[in-house]
């Protein structure tokens, strides 16, 4: 009798291991921009002489707005630790924004917590927020505590109106295929066309919120843009809104090297800014309308997978020196005849703020595991990270860039060497890439024994 008492005990213990439930909450909030922002982004908005306007001292100011920009948050709850997903229509993110929201919401929240913050990599988003004062001169330009303090609030406001919306969910998942939809825009072979949809489902069997997650530069707007805009992913977002009555987060999957497929002729980053073209919005409403077809179609077959308690660990990644190739740059920008001016510069050490290492946080929601890389992969580096994630038992990888800091382009030796402008924006020297997957493929391993070690 106490023999089968014992059994009955280890299969009741071994059956709350399989299933656990989920809570999950959404909210968003409009960051309160000050008038005529600067647009971060693109370099040909740099102003040849400074100006003392109040939001615009190095690049042109904006003249209104396409969108709201929007700070939006799902927190997902197991019953033990929150876990943040925050996404701001930005290029990049500030790494002290990200920590100045997550210490708030550790104060107000008296429970184990976690945020992710995510950029979705618009080039038409405000600046004003970097305190790097490398990116303030090529892309966000100069620093204001008042917005700043805006983008952390907003933050905040969501978090917190994620947090008290909370209500029990399912969850289902699918995987689909977008390959007519982007293509390689270094004019390589590689192209990982995966889509990720994850779409959390409350007990009236509405959805609380859906992830979208695939790789896309959200980039279709050009630098003669000066209207505040989420861009493509705003764009998406909105859209599957639309046709669904729900809302959506986008998350840019390793698309260091893929851009939009707007057009049947499409530009390539060793273009020079002045020839490469740039769609009509026309064509972007268009390419959006095609897209968000396609998404809606995979959305509506999503599956419900059960769920287990949630496991997160961070890792930390050792790079080499932070350094800028001006030649690689000048060769990226120059035209071909004029190529040989870029001979004359060369190497340059970066700011110390740039030496630091990486950090790469894992999510395992499982059967789903997500990984925050805090740069821009391209598509070759971003399937090895999933190969090691199935080659450790993460089935369901979903790599998650532009992650709570920003470590620029993330290359094999093999594309580093063929130049370009990813070339002149990857930090780190031809061994990055290299570099960077080994310590990938180390904190996988690791987080795999992590992981089994910590089921619930």
């Amino acid at each position: 009798m106490r023999g089968i008492r014992g059994l009955i005990l280890l299969t009741m213990a071994a059956l709350s291991v399989h299933a656990t439930d989920l809570q999950v909450g959404y909210s968003e909030k409009v960051v309160n921009l000050p008038e005529n922002i600067s647009l971060a982004g693109y370099i040909q908005r740099r102003l040849v002489k400074g100006s003392a306007a109040s939001y615009s001292r190095y690049f042109k100011p904006s003249i209104g707005r396409m969108n709201d920009s929007v700070a939006k948050t799902i927190v997902i709850d197991d019953g033990r630790q929150l876990i943040f997903l925050s996404t701001l229509e930005v290029i990049a993110v500030e790494p002290e924004l990200r920590a100045r929201v997550e210490e708030r919401l550790r104060t107000m929240i008296n429970r184990p917590l976690e945020l992710n913050m995510f950029a979705t990599h618009t080039h038409s988003g405000p600046g004003g927020y970097v305190k790097v004062k490398l990116w303030q001169q090529l892309a966000t330009d100069a620093y204001f505590e008042d917005v700043f303090n805006q983008f952390a609030e907003s933050l905040v406001d969501s978090a917190m109106s994620a947090y008290s919306s909370m209500e029990k969910v399912r969850m289902s998942y699918v995987t689909g295929s977008v390959e007519d939809f982007i293509y390689n825009r270094r004019s390589g072979p590689f192209l990982n066309p995966k889509l990720h949809i994850v779409k959390f489902v409350n007990s009236k069997n509405h959805p609380v919120v859906s992830i979208i997650n695939f790789p896309i530069h959200g980039t279709a707007l050009g630098p003669e843009n000066l209207l505040v805009s989420g861009d493509l992913p705003a764009m998406v977002e909105n859209k599957m809104g639309e046709k669904t009555q729900t809302p959506f987060m986008f998350f840019s999957g390793a698309a260091g090297d893929v851009g939009p497929k707007i057009d049947v002729i499409t530009p390539t980053s060793f273009e020079t800014a002045a020839i490469t073209p740039y769609p009509s919005l026309e064509r972007i409403d268009g390419f959006t309308n095609r897209l968000t077809d396609k998404i809606n179609v995979f959305w509506k077959q999503t599956d419900f997978v059960e769920t287990k308690p949630v496991i997160s660990k961070t890792f930390n990644v050792e790079l080499p020196l932070a350094q800028a190739d001006l030649g690689a740059c000048m060769r990226s920008v120059l035209p071909r005849p004029f190529q040989w001016v870029a001979n004359f510069f060369f190497k340059i050490k970066l700011p110390d703020d740039l030496n630091r290492p990486m950090v790469v946080n894992m999510v395992h929601l499982s059967p789903l595991t997500f990984y925050m890389i805090p740069g821009e992969p391209i598509g070759e580096i971003g399937s090895a990270i999933e190969k090691y994630s199935i080659d450790n038992q993460f089935p369901n990888p979903m790599v998650m860039t532009l992650a709570n800091s920003y470590y620029g382009y993330i290359l094999t030796e093999k594309e580093f060497a063929r130049g370009g402008y990813e070339t002149c924006n990857s930090f780190y020297g031809k061994t990055y890439g290299t570099l960077f997957l080994s310590g990938v493929s180390d904190a996988v391993n690791s987080f795999n024994l992590f992981v089994k070690a910590n089921r619930f």
